[in-house]
C-alpha cells in the first residue's frame, strides 16, 4: 500500500530541473521534497571532531613572580676563625659542683647571723646542771633510800645558787626580781635601737623635701617605730607599778 511506498532520492531532485519560479517545479517540489531542510541537512556529510579525554574546564592563569620576593644574590663576607690563643677569644668553662674539700671549708668558715632583738630561749645546760644538783644534793628520789648511800655530816659540798633562784630573788637596790631585771633591760635596749634609727630618719627627711615614694616608706616606718616607743614605756610603767 502507500504506507510502504519510499520515494526515490532521484525523484526528491526532479524539480530543480523545472526551477522554482515555474509551476511545475514548485508541484513537483511540493511533491517530492516533504521534509525540506532537515532532510537535506541529513544528507550533508560533515566532518566529525575528535572527542577530548577530559570535559574542557577553565584553567588559572599562570602566577606571576612577585617582585618582593625577588632573589637577589648578595656578597656575604665570612668571618675569619678567632685565634684560640689569644687570651681574648677565651671562653670561661661551663660551671660545675665545687670540690667537696671547698663546700666544707665554706660550711665551716659560715656562721649564722644572729636576728637583733632576739630574746635568749631556754639554757639546758644549765637546767640539767640544777637538775643534778637538786637530785643529787637536795633530797631528791630517783633513788631508794636504801641505795642512795651514806655521806658524814661536814662532807657534803656547798650548793652554789641555781640560775632559777637568783631569777626569783629580789635585788634590795631596785626591788625588782632577776627576770624582771631582765625584761627591763630589754626593753631599754628596745627603746635605744628605735630612738637611734629614728634619729636617722629625721636626718634623712631634713635632706630630702621632695615627696616621694621613699619618702613615704620613711615616714611609715617612723610612725611605726614612734608607736613602738610608746609601747615599751607603757611597760616599764607596768613593770614599775608591779615592782613598788
Amino acid at each position: 500500500g502507500s504506507n510502504d511506498y519510499v520515494i526515490p532520492n532521484r525523484n526528491r531532485d526532479v524539480w530543480k530541473h523545472f526551477g522554482h519560479g515555474t509551476e511545475a517545479g514548485r508541484l513537483l517540489r511540493r511533491l517530492y521534497n516533504t521534509k525540506g531542510q532537515a532532510d537535506g541537512a541529513a544528507r550533508v556529510s560533515y566532518p566529525r571532531l575528535p572527542s577530548p579525554a577530559r570535559h574542557w574546564e577553565a584553567q588559572p592563569a599562570p602566577r606571576k613572580a612577585c617582585p618582593q620576593r625577588a632573589l637577589i644574590r648578595v656578597p656575604r663576607l665570612r668571618a675569619g676563625t678567632p685565634d684560640r690563643d689569644d687570651p681574648r677569644n677565651w671562653r670561661a668553662p661551663i660551671p660545675c659542683r665545687k670540690p667537696a674539700k671547698q663546700i666544707f671549708a665554706e660550711l665551716k668558715d659560715h656562721a649564722p647571723k644572729r636576728p637583733p632583738d632576739l630574746k635568749s630561749g631556754r639554757d639546758l645546760v644549765r637546767e640539767k646542771a640544777d637538775l643534778q644538783d637538786f637530785f643529787h644534793f637536795c633530797g631528791g628520789r630517783a633513788l631508794p633510800r636504801g641505795a642512795m648511800g651514806h655521806v658524814p655530816e661536814g662532807e657534803l659540798p656547798k650548793a652554789e645558787p641555781s640560775h632559777r633562784a637568783m631569777r626569783n630573788s629580789t635585788n634590795p637596790d631596785s626591788g625588782m626580781t632577776g627576770e624582771q631585771q631582765e625584761i627591763f633591760q630589754d626593753l631599754m635596749r628596745s627603746v635605744k635601737e628605735k630612738q637611734e634609727r629614728l634619729a636617722i630618719i629625721e636626718a634623712e627627711e631634713a635632706t630630702d623635701i621632695a615627696p616621694s615614694k621613699a619618702k613615704t616608706a620613711r615616714n611609715k616606718e617612723a610612725l611605726e617605730l614612734r608607736n613602738g616607743i610608746e609601747r615599751c614605756l607603757q611597760d616599764i610603767n607596768t613593770l614599775f607599778s608591779i615592782t613598788e
